[in-house]
């Protein structure tokens, strides 16, 4: 069965040349011919179906801010194509950062006030008063596109809407009578909010989603859901909410909560089985205690690239388990507020793909309670600058990092920023007790990076057991032993093929140190160094594929029975059993 959140649209007419329109009135803002999803008209064309990768114009010198008049106004020669008014009121999407021509860690969306040959204008948003000078402010080299214009509906797959007419170019310059064409309609297929004791179970949902806001004891196992949440328009900040970050650290970190993706707060919800692809901001969302994610595929999330993630957790006792979260603007996990919770065994890759200084599994300015972060691969983090695995922003504190594998990384696979820091509303954090045990590094920047020691116990920093196979960045003072350094074979089965265990002989075998409820249960006379034990049954992360017997009408929207690309995973299926 599939439950879908559209509407037929009929009634087509030619209105000029390759444009057909139909009538159809209230607000659109997504669009799909048989199954797939079109675009809304923009400039410059976007020449693929990635939604992660769209076709960007490339700002010029002059671009920047004016404080005085409040506007931000993006320079480009190729906009001198166009006269006087041609983009006004029209939607800018932009990778806004003024240090450096780069991409931003938000991108941001604004209405243009007023255009003229080779230049918008579009009102500023609120800057972040903390570090007003780099915050979301446009600068040479930044990404953009502009949309949501009549004018800009010249190629095939694009569509605009009026308010009273749906005008669109068909893939194949056809008429849309032929084809299914339908608009997105409704948010929820189901809404739970404040239920308990409900279950939900084998079902298909197209472009809607599920809520269960303020729900209790509610399952939702075996469901396949595509388009979980779309946006063209970013709410009036990067992070959500129109206020400043610097004062109002609760309300930043729960920005997105309540609109996108599978949405669960409440308490003892579980996410079972399910497979969740493509959204403009999270995949799902989990606020509250005692959460259970565990056995899905959850991938192309955060497409508008604010700050969303595959999984964006906050409470206590959330377990995110066994799953497989790929491709994502930012964070695959964004652990914000996540307290006394696991993330283990699960394959994370393909994080950071459109923005910068972030990480596949992040958090900031939270002391996690022994938050444990196990038994995971965490590799192919996409950015080429400050792109990380784990990332302990902002004297983050009390996190057990064991048994990973980490690979294919530009920067730091690990980084632990050593420091204490006092927020602008006079809290204090102070990022102790981090502990970095039995994790096995390739491929890194740096393979561990703890930074500016400065106001925390850097006695209270742990790293044992550990194979880096690249530089590390170690400040003095940690407590660090059993460790094996760049310099020294580990011995790996295969690393071309992401195999990590340890052939017979390895200097790992052995060699390291017990850890009480870490390293309990090792085949030798001590526990081996790094994430795989010689001799015992290897652990695989990731989702088991569930198989679909109703799959979805459209050929074209079915979902791969695995990602692709995936790599090889370590032979046996038996699990290392989580202390």
């Amino acid at each position: 069965m599939t439950l879908t959140g559209t509407d037929p649209v009929r009634g087509w007419t030619v209105d000029g040349g390759s444009i057909h329109k139909a009538p159809l009135s209230g607000t659109v803002n997504q669009v799909f011919v048989d199954g797939q999803m079109m675009t809304w008209a923009r400039w410059p064309n976007d020449k693929g179906p990635d939604l992660l990768h769209p076709t960007p114009a490339t700002t010029d010198s002059g671009t920047g801010i004016d404080r005085a008049a409040g506007t931000e106004t993006v320079v480009d020669a190729a906009l001198s194509n166009f006269p006087a008014g041609y983009w006004d009121n029209a939607i800018i999407w932009i990778s806004a950062i003024g240090y450096s021509p780069r991409k931003a860690w938000w991108a941001q969306t604004g209405r243009i006030s007023s255009s003229v040959p080779g230049s918008v204008t579009f009102p500023t948003l609120p800057l972040d008063s903390s570090k007003p000078d780099i915050s979301r402010v446009p600068g040479p080299g930044n990404g953009y596109y502009l949309a949501g214009k009549f004018a800009a509906l010249d190629s095939p797959k694009e569509w605009f809407h009026d308010g009273s007419n749906l005008f669109i170019w068909m893939p194949a310059s056809d008429n849309p009578t032929h084809h299914d064409v339908e608009v997105r309609r409704r948010d929820f297929a189901f809404d739970l909010s404040e239920r308990a004791y409900v279950t939900v179970r084998d079902v298909n949902i197209f472009a809607s989603s599920i809520r269960m806001q303020d729900a209790n004891h509610c399952i939702v196992d075996h469901v396949n859901v595509q388009y979980v949440f779309h946006a063209n328009e970013g709410l009036p900040n990067a992070w959500g909410l129109r206020y400043d970050r610097s004062i109002d650290r609760e309300l930043w970190a729960l920005a997105g909560v309540g609109y996108s993706g599978i949405i669960m707060t409440g308490s003892d919800n579980q996410l079972l089985n399910s497979r969740i692809g493509y959204s403009a901001g999270n995949g799902v969302v989990a606020q509250g205690p005692n959460h259970r994610i565990e056995n899905n595929l959850i991938h192309d999330v955060n497409y508008l690239v604010g700050n969303m993630s595959g999984v964006r957790a906050n409470g206590r006792n959330i377990t995110i388990r066994q799953n497989t979260i790929y491709n994502s603007g930012r964070a695959l996990i964004l652990s914000k507020h996540m307290k006394r919770g696991r993330i283990e065994l699960n394959n994370l890759y393909n994080s950071m793909i459109m923005t910068t200084d972030g990480a596949s599994v992040y958090t900031d300015r939270v002391n996690g309670e022994g938050t444990v972060i196990a038994y995971n691969w965490i590799h192919d983090t996409m950015t080429d600058i400050d792109g990380r695995g784990v990332y302990l922003d902002n004297a983050s504190g009390g996190y057990v990092i064991h048994h990973n594998v980490f690979w294919n990384m530009v920067n730091e696979c690990v980084s632990f920023p050593v420091n204490s820091f006092v927020d602008t509303s006079g809290v204090t954090y102070t990022a102790n007790d981090n502990y970095l045990f039995n994790n096995t590094f390739y491929d890194c920047g740096i393979d561990i990076y703890l930074y500016r020691p400065s106001g925390a116990d850097m006695r209270t920093q742990k790293i044992y057991n550990n194979i880096f196979t690249d530089a590390t960045e170690l400040r003095s003072g940690a407590d660090v032993s059993n460790n094996i350094y760049r310099g020294t074979d580990p011995r790996f089965v295969n690393p071309a093929a992401f195999n990590f265990q340890l052939q017979p002989g390895s200097p790992a075998i052995d060699t390291g140190r017990v850890i009480p409820g870490i390293t309990g249960g090792h085949a030798g006379s001590a526990p081996d160094v790094g994430a795989y034990e010689f001799g015992a049954t290897p652990w695989t992360p990731g989702h088991s594929d569930v198989t679909w017997a109703d799959p979805f009408p459209f050929p074209g929207s079915t979902l791969p029975s695995s990602p692709s690309p995936a790599p090889s995973a370590p032979s046996g299926t038996s699990l290392w059993p989580c202390e």
